[in-house]
């Protein structure tokens, strides 16, 4: 069996923080055994997300095209994988930093979500900073400072996601399941400067640059050659509802990355509370998500694909397996277990690798 190389994978240097819904941070020993296994020496992530993939397939040594369709996961991602940061580099946004926390002033985002997701004072701060990133016209320092604040809002944000106006939950009660009341608590400047010297010092880590675009997953894309690895992680998808989309998960931090005129001029005033109107993905609807799978495959008959899909979404891995089966001559899959953030329920994540 390909996938039974228990023990062949060791990381070679931490992963960087990667918060996202569905991130695969916590499967890499078995996402890397079978890269390892498919023997493939370039890796296209076209559901980057998180960028966990990217980070594991620098790990292995192998080049990786990271893509996704958000434009801030792709500013993050950027940081990570694309730009490398010398001192000057870190010493200069740290300063940026510095200017944007000392906002004294009401802003958009003061003015737009207060009360919603943090503190009048963390609010005037973001105002701060929003208004630092416009102003900076390096888009690698951008990229840097935007990750920072990314992974700083998403670290205080309960399950990390911005789909309801959550600020009532961090001030008044603990949700183990999510994250803790110390990490809400701690200071927007510490959080930010520490992610990203994250970003700065993983990049003198890394192994190899990467290639990192934005756009859908059908056009990042060719032909798969046969030493090239397609990695499928299409969005969940739960048709009995209760579960955001990812734009209404991530709707403030593509904002923010799109900047403020976008971000005005995007905003949905109507429900419960403020969201950007972000375009969503054809892949978040089960028509879209099972033709384009069936495309995405289509070019991969060549090389190899390695797949993850959850066991009761639907569509998810019963799908995901009978696609494969069509396209390739050898299907194996693992369960992983792991229960979702929204219950205590199972519903086991399935990896697939097809060759």
């Amino acid at each position: 069996m390909l996938l039974d190389t228990a023990g062949a994978f060791e990381l070679t240097h931490s992963l960087p923080t990667t918060r996202y819904r569905g991130s695969k941070r916590r499967y890499a020993s078995y996402i890397a055994e079978a890269f390892l296994a498919s023997g493939a020496s370039e890796i296209h992530d076209v559901f980057g997300g998180s960028g966990s993939v990217t980070a594991l397939a620098d790990n292995l040594h192998v080049k990786s095209h990271y893509n996704d369709y958000y434009e801030w996961t792709t500013r993050c991602s950027r940081a990570l994988f694309l730009h490398t940061y010398d001192r000057s580099d870190l010493v200069n946004t740290l300063k940026k930093i510095s200017l944007g926390l000392s906002r004294t002033h009401a802003g958009f985002i003061s003015e737009t979500y207060s009360k919603c997701y943090f503190t009048d004072r963390e609010n005037l701060e973001l105002d701060g900073l929003l208004e630092v990133m416009e102003r900076t016209r390096s888009e690698r320092i951008k990229d840097l400072l935007f990750y920072g604040i990314a992974q700083a809002a998403l670290l205080k944000m309960p399950m990390s996601m911005f789909h309801r106006a959550s600020l009532k939950q961090r001030l008044t009660r603990v949700d183990r399941k999510s994250r803790n009341k110390a990490s809400w608590d701690r200071p927007f400047g510490a959080l930010i400067r520490e992610f990203v010297e994250e970003a700065v010092i993983y990049g003198w880590q890394r192994n190899l640059r990467h290639t990192v675009t934005k756009m859908d997953a059908l056009s990042a894309i060719g032909d798969i050659d046969s030493d090239e690895l397609l990695f499928l992680d299409p969005p969940y998808i739960n048709c009995r509802g209760g579960v955001p989309t990812y734009g209404e998960a991530y709707h403030f931090l593509e904002g923010f990355a799109q900047g403020i005129s976008r971000w005005q001029g995007n905003l949905d005033t109507s429900g419960s509370h403020p969201m950007f109107r972000c375009q969503e993905s054809s892949f978040e609807t089960p028509e879209g998500w099972l033709s384009g799978i069936r495309m995405l495959l289509d070019c991969a008959t060549r090389g190899s694909v390695v797949a993850t899909a959850r066991q009761y979404d639907e569509p998810g891995a019963r799908q995901m397996r009978r696609m494969l089966k069509d396209h390739f001559k050898q299907v194996e899959c693992r369960k992983m277990h792991a229960s979702t953030i929204f219950s205590n329920a199972q519903n086991g994540e399935y990896l697939f690798l097809a060759t």
